[in-house]
């Protein structure tokens, strides 16, 4: 079953033929791309920490985390804000 994609229609499951299916997620990874293009390793880094972590906080993360620093081998005071990313054309 590797590499196919089942769609739930009441009681059946249906085979979704590949060339459906397989443009959009090149469509997808390239918007992915695109819109990411803007950051930095590092910015990466902070981005997909706060991504995993806010449902353990439960809300906004700052900067002044303990261990935040820690976490990416900054040294003290690079890290000075966690924000929203600049918003991009299209």
């Amino acid at each position: 079953m590797q590499n196919k994609l089942m769609a739930g229609v009441w009681r059946l499951m249906i085979g979704v033929p590949p060339f459906l299916w397989e443009k959009q997620i090149k469509r997808a990874k390239y918007k992915v791309n695109k819109s990411t293009r803007f950051m930095s390793r590092e910015h990466r880094l902070v981005h997909h920490f706060v991504v995993r972590e806010m449902p353990r906080v439960g809300g906004p993360i700052s900067a002044e985390i303990p261990g935040i620093g820690y976490t990416f081998g900054a040294h003290q005071g690079t890290i000075t804000g966690v924000g929203r990313a600049p918003d991009l054309p299209g």
